[in-house]
């Protein structure tokens, strides 16, 4: 998955719980595993990083518009668990991450990645409204 859609579910998580930081964090961090068990395509670097500098851009945005860094923080423990693994960190981890993750078979249906797309568009169109109510 990319690793601006784990962003972007991080950041959702703590919108949905920012009242309580002590669960609304651990809990953007365990979004991760749970989209992980969702089959979806794994781009690579490149294309992870080209998607992700807007996602990244918009995140600051909305912490800036509501003043309230944690929602950064959030979005960057949504996505913690595959920078863990790509900068192998800990052998542990992975292999605990890469057993949570689904089974991959190929060839991988093509709509999976336009349910990916639409899952971010959904996540960004609600951190918006909820950035501009704030």
């Amino acid at each position: 998955m990319l690793a601006a859609t784990h962003m972007l579910a991080g950041a959702t998580v703590y919108g949905l719980t920012h009242r309580n930081k002590l669960i609304s964090l651990p809990l953007a961090f365990a979004s991760h595993f749970g989209l992980d068990r969702v089959h979806h395509y794994d781009l690579n670097m490149t294309k992870n990083v080209l998607i992700g500098i807007p996602i990244i851009l918009f995140v600051f945005y909305l912490g800036w518009k509501m003043k309230d860094v944690f929602i950064v923080i959030a979005a960057f423990l949504g996505m913690l668990p595959d920078l863990i693994s790509i900068l192998g960190i800990s052998p542990s981890f992975h292999r605990i991450h890469m057993q949570l993750h689904f089974e991959p078979y190929y060839p991988l249906p093509l709509y999976l990645l336009a349910v990916e797309a639409v899952l971010a568009v959904f996540l960004i169109g609600y951190l918006y409204w909820r950035g501009v109510r704030s």
